[in-house]
């Protein structure tokens, strides 16, 4: 795999004078990435069979990305009493990939003599080429008025304003079958054909498989309003208000089957939320905070989710769900805030999170059509419930400094599993953590900071424990991820207005693990399988160090 990856930032901005200033940044970067992948499965032999059958796999691909955004900022001074700021934003992200390519042969070998290999021709052809490309644009704008008076003596502080965003994403998929209408639908390597560029082929789809419902159109529209009040009375502070949000969401299946049952619908879901929060924090001291919050929000599925598109990854098939809805959210919080020096700081607090509909990756069944394939997708499970306990404490010792947070979460969602009792396949209801959820998130820093001489270093530790990578629709058969421990260090030196640094990520190596956190003694002959472990290894990933060695220059 070879990737090359192209930045470039620009800014500008001006002063009209000390009440106006507006304020214009710019990026772009791309990463433009060629793969070869060579895939070999040796396949094992049926008890008493000499012959053992595996196949080998094959895929060139080549993948274009770009993101543009530019944004337009404007902040005005009226008066003492009326300010107001503006940001006009553009964002374009763009992913070409105009080649991918997938062959698959088979092999043999016999007694332990590899045979020639070769591939077949038959229903479902093992050589294909796909072209993809999408595009996302957004356009945003902001507007905020702040009003500052009394009342009853009291400073406050009126905030109102809203939004309006306009997202449009654009995305083509078509895929031609390679394959021998003609005998022999059989060819072997080093006979038929030795090199892949040289195989002459019919198409076996000659329309392309562009009308399916990866090529569609998507947009998310939303608009919003908020007001907000901010008082103090005392050495009390109360900040709270409200917003109305109003989104679009929809698809249009841009190429449809010519099958007319087979032809999907476009689809929209229109909804107004009405999002409340209050916000309380009490002075005890000069150093000390007392904090108590509650708040609702939303998380909203990406259109891409609810589009339902069907596509073949390299281990499952995925899918989109248009029955995808958003998760209401409903926060409290309380926390204690001690600022001894002004670098200095501990917070310990507890939260509790009450999430209606949330949206989790599961393997799942579509609950329209006859398929009885599973599907990698979306899906909404019921109410889940979060509760737990955080801490933050940063303290320096002159240039030396210490940054530490944990945070513990209980989290648990009941949904009906699919479970084999006394012969029968039954459902069942079982408990578990939100998909993506770990009980314990912990991070520790060692810093270093000397203004005067130029140094900035940072060594960081963090562990992320056991969480679900997808859920299962089988009791005890969800797939998690193993608990890990990442390092990473970077320091930097400044001359004047040159700087030098350096960054190294994942010190550790650190592993991605997935597993089942059931065993089976069946497993017990496999390689990397231990039965009384209790667990069954899925998938294991190694990524080694990175390093970044670069330097900076200020005209």
């Amino acid at each position: 795999e070879e990737q090359m990856r192209t930045g470039l930032l620009a800014k500008a901005d001006y002063q009209f004078d000390k009440n106006n200033h507006l304020e214009w940044n710019n990026i772009f970067v791309n990463l433009k990435n060629i793969q070869y992948r060579h895939t070999s499965s040796p396949g094992f032999a049926q008890t008493g069979n000499s012959i053992q059958q595996g196949s080998e796999s094959f895929r060139m691909r080549y993948t274009d990305q770009l993101i543009y955004s530019s944004s337009l900022q404007g902040k005005h001074r009226f008066n003492d009493s009326f300010s107001a700021d503006w940001t006009g934003a553009f964002a374009l992200a763009q992913k070409f990939t105009p080649d991918n390519t997938s062959i698959s042969l088979h092999t043999e070998s016999n007694n332990g003599v590899p045979q020639p290999e070769y591939i077949t021709f038959g229903n479902d052809p093992a050589f294909s080429r796909r072209w993809e490309h999408n595009s996302d644009q957004d356009l945003s704008g902001y507007l905020n008025l702040k009003y500052i008076t009394t009342f009853w003596k009291a400073p406050i502080e009126i905030n109102v304003g809203g939004l309006y965003r306009n997202k449009n994403r654009d995305n083509f998929y078509n895929e031609y079958y390679m394959w021998k209408e003609t005998p022999p639908h059989v060819w072997y390597l080093g006979t038929d054909f030795t090199d892949f560029s040289l195989m002459k082929l019919d198409v076996f789809n000659p329309q392309g498989s562009s009308s399916n419902p990866l090529t569609y159109g998507a947009h998310e529209y939303i608009g919003a309003g908020y007001l907000e009040l901010n008082a103090n009375i005392g050495q009390l502070q109360i900040v709270g208000g409200v917003r109305a949000e109003n989104t679009d969401q929809g698809y249009k299946i841009k190429y449809q089957s010519p099958i007319a049952s087979l032809r999907i619908p476009d689809g929209s879901s229109i909804y107004t939320d009405i999002l409340p929060s209050i916000n309380f924090k009490y002075k005890l001291g000069k150093v000390q905070n007392l904090r108590a919050s509650y708040f609702r929000s939303i998380n909203r599925p990406g259109y891409f989710e609810m589009v339902p598109y069907s596509i073949v990854n390299d281990i499952y098939q995925e899918k989109g769900n248009p029955d995808l809805k958003r998760a209401i959210i409903d926060n409290i919080d309380f926390r204690y805030e001690l600022f001894p020096q002004p670098e200095d700081q501990a917070m310990i607090g507890v939260f509790y999170k009450k999430i209606k509909d949330p949206i989790e990756y599961a393997m799942m069944r579509p609950t329209t059509g006859s398929s009885l394939d599973l599907f990698y997708m979306p899906g909404n499970f019921g109410t889940a419930y979060n509760y737990g306990a955080e801490f933050d404490f940063v303290k320096y010792f002159h240039s030396i400094g210490i940054k530490a947070n944990y945070t513990y979460t209980n989290s648990s969602i009941t949904t009906p599993k699919t479970a084999w009792v006394n012969e029968v396949f039954t459902q069942v209801n079982q408990s578990r953590p939100l998909y993506g959820q770990s009980a314990h998130v912990a991070n520790l820093s060692l810093l270093y900071k000397d203004v005067k001489h130029g140094w900035n270093a940072q060594f960081a530790v963090s562990y992320t424990g056991d969480r679900i990578s997808y859920v299962s629709q089988y009791l005890n058969n969800d797939l998690w991820q193993k608990g890990f421990l990442q390092g990473d260090f970077s320091i930097e030196k400044r001359f004047k207005k040159l700087t030098i640094y350096l960054k190294a990520n994942n010190l550790f190596n650190t592993k991605m693990i997935e597993f089942i956190k059931l065993g089976d003694n069946i497993n017990a002959g496999f390689p990397m399988q231990n039965p009384k472990s209790g667990e069954t290894l899925i998938n294991q990933e190694f990524y080694g160090q990175t390093f970044l060695l670069g330097i900076r220059y200020k005209f």
